[in-house]
């Protein structure tokens, strides 16, 4: 009874998040990873929604729509396909990804010429 009450309560608070990611891109480029996602306020409704952008564990808004369906989707998809002409590599959303690196880990190419040349 009680294993019971634990899954449903555990149920509850997961329906009853506030907001929902659907489109979900993973970008990645040596050891660093970007990921751009879409989202939902309130799921099922695809809008009001936002593009967020996390990149080495910081996080920020892209775009929001409040009225319009698809606007942030297609904001995702061309911000993901960018990010690929600069020599990214995203996977589309559903796609399998594996090894993703910790944002802990994960430096900008600036920063890792700058270790190198302190160390030289």
């Amino acid at each position: 009874m009680k294993y019971r009450q634990i899954v449903l309560i555990t149920l509850a608070t997961l329906c009853a998040s506030t907001a929902w990611a659907e489109d979900r891109y993973v970008c990645r480029l040596g050891n660093s990873q970007r990921i751009i996602e879409v989202i939902y306020a309130s799921p099922p409704s695809k809008v009001p929604c936002e593009v967020s952008y996390t990149k080495a564990g910081s996080v920020q808004t892209l775009w929001r729509s409040q009225n319009e369906i698809g606007y942030c989707e297609t904001r995702a998809r061309e911000f993901a396909q960018q990010q690929t002409g600069w020599g990214w590599h995203c996977a589309e959303p559903g796609e399998v990804v594996s090894d993703l690196v910790p944002a802990a880990q994960e430096q900008e190419p600036a920063d890792r010429e700058q270790e190198k040349e302190q160390r030289e």
